[in-house]
């Protein structure tokens, strides 16, 4: 599994953007792991959704009990039903949602070009793509 995936599950991170010149921060939950690819999702009715398609270069952040995580990486947006119908069923019981209908608003993105670099207190940085 993606030790970058495992670090970040359970926890809120913030993901970084760009909004013209402007930098934009805003917190995130959903978090999704398969064959070593991690992805998040939002909707295609937010400015995030606007500014992941126009500039899709991000970073992300989160603290962890004994340290932190940074990770820049390329959001690609992912098309593929099967995945977005296993992100929808992952998440809708704790959102209560039916898990079987799939919100038309669902929009997924696929870290690609990951570089991610977990710092624990009184060691070395851990560096790795994925």
């Amino acid at each position: 599994m993606n030790k970058a995936y495992e670090y970040l599950k359970g926890k809120t991170y913030f993901i970084a953007t760009e909004d013209g010149p402007q930098a934009r921060v805003r917190p995130f939950g959903s978090l999704y792991e398969r064959e070593g690819k991690i992805y998040i999702s939002t909707t295609n009715n937010k400015p995030v959704y606007r500014q992941l398609t126009a500039a899709p270069l991000i970073e992300m952040a989160a603290m962890g009990e004994d340290g932190w995580i940074r990770i820049t990486a390329e959001a690609a947006e992912e098309k593929s039903e099967e995945i977005r119908s296993e992100i929808w069923r992952a998440s809708a019981a704790r959102m209560g949602r039916d898990p079987e209908k799939v919100s038309d608003t669902l929009a997924v993105f696929r870290l690609d070009s990951a570089k991610a670099v977990i710092t624990r207190y009184g060691a070395e940085p851990e560096e790795f793509t994925f």
